[in-house]
C-alpha cells in the first residue's frame, strides 16, 4: 500500500523529445531549443527533433500576420469617434489662452493636430485628419493597433536574427537543403518556411 502510494506522490519524468515538447507546450522556449540540440548531437538525422528546434528558432521572431491589418482611407477620415474642431454656437465660454501675466497654467500648448502636449510619442495620432493626398502618402501601419515594442521583433528579424541560432553560423544551410525532399512532408516543410519567412 505504501509503494503505491509513494508512485502516485511522484512526478513524471519525461526525457528526450517528450522532455522538449513538453516545454515548448509550455512556452519555455530556449530549454526546449537546448533540449532539441541534445537530441540533435545525439542522431542529427532525428526528423521530429529538428522540427521542433526549428519552431524554437521561429516562434520568439514570428510576427503575428494580423497586426498587419491597417486602416484604409476610408476608416481614416469617416471615423465616428472624432470630435468636431469648432465648438457648437452657444456652448463655448470663450477663456482666453493668455492672461496679462503671460500663458496661463490651466491652459496647456496643444500640437497643430488639437493635441495638448504631453511629451508622449502617441503612434495613432501622427496622421492629422488634413488632405487626402496626405493621408495616402503616410504610411498607414502608425494606424494599427499593434503595440510600441512589436517593432523590435521587426528589427532583430531584419538582420541578426539568421545568425542567433549559434554563434558559428545558422541552424539550416538553405545552399545544401534539398527542397524537393522536405516540401513533400508537412510536418517538416511547415516549420522550415515560417523558419525561412521570419528568421
Amino acid at each position: 500500500m505504501e509503494e503505491g502510494v509513494s508512485a502516485a506522490a511522484e512526478t513524471p519524468k519525461f526525457e528526450g523529445l517528450f522532455k522538449a515538447l513538453r516545454l515548448y507546450r509550455n512556452n519555455q522556449i530556449e530549454a526546449c531549443e537546448e533540449e532539441c540540440t541534445k537530441l540533435l548531437n545525439k542522431n542529427p538525422l532525428d526528423q521530429a527533433a529538428w522540427a521542433l528546434k526549428l519552431c524554437c528558432l521561429t516562434d520568439p521572431v514570428y510576427v503575428d500576420e494580423l497586426e498587419n491589418d491597417e486602416l484604409g482611407i476610408a476608416e481614416t477620415f469617416l471615423d465616428q469617434n472624432v470630435i468636431a474642431p469648432n465648438a457648437r454656437p452657444g456652448t463655448s465660454f470663450q477663456r482666453p489662452t493668455t492672461t496679462g501675466k503671460g500663458m496661463n497654467p490651466i491652459m496647456r500648448p496643444v500640437s497643430t493636430a488639437g493635441r495638448p502636449l504631453s511629451g508622449v510619442a502617441r503612434p495613432l495620432t501622427s496622421l492629422r485628419p488634413g488632405t487626402m493626398e496626405q493621408a495616402v502618402r503616410t504610411s498607414r501601419t502608425a494606424r494599427t493597433a499593434r503595440a510600441v515594442s512589436s517593432g523590435s521583433a521587426r528589427q532583430l528579424r531584419l538582420g541578426t536574427a539568421s545568425m542567433a541560432a549559434s554563434a558559428d553560423g545558422p541552424f539550416v544551410n538553405l545552399a545544401r537543403l534539398n527542397v524537393d525532399k522536405y516540401a513533400a512532408d508537412p510536418h517538416v516543410s511547415e516549420p522550415k518556411f515560417s523558419n525561412y519567412v521570419y528568421v
